[in-house]
């Protein structure tokens, strides 16, 4: 009976201790991560995000696979991703949709409706058994705020990686693409960025598709200096896209204290002024640098853009014609030396993992020392083969007539953009007019000598890569990065440039989340064949002998308790 009683109030203080762990479990949640990258740790910023949700998130996965199998990892991934983002909120709830079910009619019905909403099927051709089958999938993820939707693409599709790569870095990016996603529902009130206007910049034609893709997230507008004098404290970023006449004294001082003051300006700079306009109806042309007077300034803040022009063997091509046929002209496509692919460096989050910027006659930049304590990121630079020209040079046609010689292309790496964080010395320290000084007083601020706070400025040694292109036959305003001459989208223009805004306007960091990177650990296929035979015997004998020793063990201590 005693025996009995004991046994019984053993297994009142075992369910006693679970029950009490279960409670502290429910209030106090903790985990491990004990992987090399960290990929089941959300960053500091997506954390912050989650907790501070008040309102209702839902997410519907339209990914709903479960082949092929990288797919079904992706859709896996995003669910585990999206527990991970509860285990913080209880505002946030989901479910899989699938858009292929139903009738046929139910079906086209749906697929209406999403394309109406930008969402597009891709098509992927599976094996089932001998046949080979067509299956239409959508990668995408439709994230709702009451009233407001946004969709989000989750397969990276970059053309220099395979699938496999392509697939890792689609999981690496989940995170930032749906806290992104989230942060831009919740945003009540919008940042402002202006383009500049009033030195020949781009047109707000050219600059279409880039405020298109912007509005979501920010309001946009232009801006005049000789109208508006200074630049408002309500503005947050200025956008100087390929000015083409000189700046003046007093619209430099405007933008400098307006840096000063915390604003961020992203530098859209062709140095020398040339295009393929250039050679309409000439041999050749001389490219010359232009006289924007801004070279004194961006000199102060830590870098120059240099007179001379980069040539690269990673370039885009342009057609020529070739020959007659029946009267009509043959158009053939050459590598143009000038429109070059620029490398992202893929170490900084603005430019990881995004596929490469078709930049038009780009030139080099130098990166300087400066008083104030600046840090110079590189975020495009040329290729391993690319060479300078240096100003004035001679550009002509000509240059497609003969094969390249790889060995003259021997300047390699070139910086391209750069990026430029921390404080800032004013230009006009020490030397301030009394003229800026009444400029400064009828807006009711002071001379700033440095920036206050640290800030970030973007550096781009050409202004043509955001330019949308629009068709004169029909009038339509292709996407950011399309490139007449190709006739294809080059996808990193676009990324690139949405990223560095986000990057340098986004306080809460969560662009650092784009520097995820998931390892791919692939197989050893030669040394899993040559060792098949060795892991297959271990794996069926390992277990057996570990089940034979621990019932030999238990049997030699029983033995030796009782005996």
């Amino acid at each position: 009976m005693g025996k009995r009683k004991n046994a019984i109030v053993q297994f009142l203080v075992f369910l006693t201790v679970v029950l009490i762990l279960n409670v502290f479990a429910s209030k106090w949640y903790s985990k491990w991560d004990l992987t090399e990258d960290k990929r089941f740790t959300l960053t500091p910023a997506t954390i912050e995000l989650l907790k501070g949700l008040e309102h209702d998130i839902y997410m519907r996965i339209l990914l709903d696979v479960q082949d092929p199998p990288g797919f079904k990892r992706l859709r896996n991934a995003t669910e585990e991703l999206i527990r991970e983002f509860q285990s913080y909120t209880p505002y946030l709830e989901y479910e899989f949709v699938d858009p292929n079910e139903g009738t046929t009619e139910e079906i086209n019905t749906r697929r209406k409706n999403l394309a109406k909403d930008g969402i597009y099927p891709m098509s992927l051709f599976v094996r089932s058994g001998s046949e080979r089958k067509e299956k239409i999938i959508y990668p995408w993820v439709i994230i709702n705020e009451g009233s407001s939707k946004i969709p989000v693409n989750i397969l990276e599709n970059n053309p220099s990686f395979d699938q496999e790569q392509n697939l890792n870095n689609s999981i690496g990016q989940l995170e930032y693409k749906f806290t992104r996603t989230i942060k831009r529902l919740i945003t009540q009130v919008k940042k402002n960025i202006v383009f500049l206007q009033g030195h020949g910049e781009l047109s707000k034609q050219d600059l279409a598709s880039l405020r298109y893709r912007l509005k979501d997230a920010y309001n946009t507008g232009f801006i005049n200096l000789d109208s508006s004098g200074m630049i408002p404290k309500k503005i947050d970023a200025v956008i100087v896209a390929k000015p083409t006449r000189p700046f003046s004294e007093k619209h430099k001082f405007a933008l400098d204290q307006f840096v000063m003051n915390g604003g961020k300006i992203l530098w859209l700079i062709d140095k020398l002024a040339v295009d393929l306009d250039s050679l309409k109806g000439r041999a050749s042309f001389v490219a010359l640098p232009r006289d924007l007077n801004l070279e004194d300034m961006l000199f102060k803040y830590g870098v120059r853009i240099k007179d001379d022009l980069v040539l690269d063997l990673e370039c885009t091509r342009i057609p020529q014609v070739t020959g007659q046929v029946g009267g009509k002209p043959q158009f053939e496509k050459f590598p143009w030396y000038y429109h070059v692919l620029a490398t992202p460096s893929n170490t900084h989050p603005v430019v990881k993992n995004i596929d490469r910027v078709n930049l038009f006659f780009p030139s080099s930049i130098d990166t300087l020392k400066t008083k104030t304590q600046i840090s110079k990121s590189i975020l495009l630079h040329s290729s391993q083969h690319s060479r300078i020209a240096m100003s004035p040079t001679q550009i002509s046609f000509d240059i497609l007539r003969y094969a390249p010689q790889p060995d003259k292309f021997n300047f390699p790496n070139q910086a391209l953009a750069v990026l430029l964080e921390g404080t800032f010395s004013s230009l006009y320290d020490g030397r301030i007019s009394p003229e800026m000084k009444t400029a400064l007083q009828k807006i009711g601020r002071n001379f700033l000598p440095h920036s206050e706070h640290k800030t970030k400025m973007l550096v781009v040694a050409d202004g043509d890569f955001i330019r949308s292109y629009q068709s004169r036959k029909t009038g339509k305003i292709h996407d950011l990065g399309y490139n007449v001459w190709e006739r294809t989208v080059f996808q990193g223009n676009r990324q690139f440039v949405l990223n560095a805004i986000d990057y340098m306007l986004d306080d809460s960091d969560i662009l650092r989340a784009r520097g995820k990177e998931l390892k791919l650990r692939l197989l050893d296929v030669v040394r899993s064949k040559s060792e098949r035979g060795q892991w297959q015997l271990i794996n069926v004998l390992l277990p057996f002998l570990l089940f034979l020793v621990m019932g030999l063990a238990y049997h030699f201590i029983r033995k030796r308790k009782y005996v």
